[in-house]
């Protein structure tokens, strides 16, 4: 039961954001012509990537992965590791430099101990290397997880995480690009209560974001 649970919320998160989204592309297709036109040279420049990133822009993302727990720095207790999914909202602070919210989900398991793990980020993502079609970043954030169920590594339900991450995007259209991200991340509960070992887990992720 808790699988299907997992899934159901996925789907619903999934579909509410991406529906959002969709409204909001629909909403400008639905301008008078006059502006329409007067767009149109925007979306042809906007085929190359490094004309979608400039300050004011926003995305939406959509990606999924797999998560492992590891040894560095400290060794697994439980050796958790699942499925993934993230949803985020951000928007270009300035050229090249994104800023905004994730909220993710990990469905988690490992030496007969199970929890879903949900993590919401504030985050920084900044580009370079960037070409017409592609480019390279890195990023950090901070943010609070939540423990479904406890794990011999941590003794509360509500932590801190922090991470680390390198990746690459891909145009693809006017307004889309896949990523590929792969990110290393630590969770404590800031020595509030013992046991306090911490769960340090690598993160694989692709996914598929829309600049509007």
């Amino acid at each position: 039961m808790r699988r299907g649970y997992t899934g159901c919320v996925l789907l619903l998160v999934l579909g509410v954001a991406w529906g959002w989204s969709a409204g909001a592309v629909r909403a400008q297709e639905q301008e008078a012509p006059a502006v329409a036109a007067a767009k149109e040279p925007r979306d042809e420049v906007e085929t190359d990537l490094r004309q979608r990133m400039r300050r004011g822009l926003k995305t939406f993302g959509a990606a999924v992965g797999r998560v492992e727990q590891h040894e560095m720095p400290s060794g697994p207790r439980t050796d958790l590791s699942g499925d993934r999914l993230e949803v985020s909202k951000r928007r270009f602070s300035s050229d090249r430099v994104e800023k905004g919210l994730e909220l993710s989900l990990s469905d988690l398991a490992g030496n007969g101990h199970a929890t879903e793990m949900w993590q919401l980020n504030v985050s920084r993502r900044q580009y370079y290397r960037v070409r017409s079609d592609y480019g390279l970043f890195w990023s950090v954030g901070v943010g609070l997880t939540r423990l479904t169920d406890l794990v011999p590594e941590q003794s509360t339900h509500t932590n801190f995480d922090q991470y680390l991450g390198l990746g690459a995007i891909w145009a693809r259209g006017q307004r889309g690009a896949w990523t590929g991200e792969c990110r290393f991340f630590h969770v404590s509960n800031g020595k509030r209560q013992d046991p306090n070992v911490g769960l340090n887990c690598s993160t694989w992720l692709v996914g598929w974001s829309v600049f509007f």
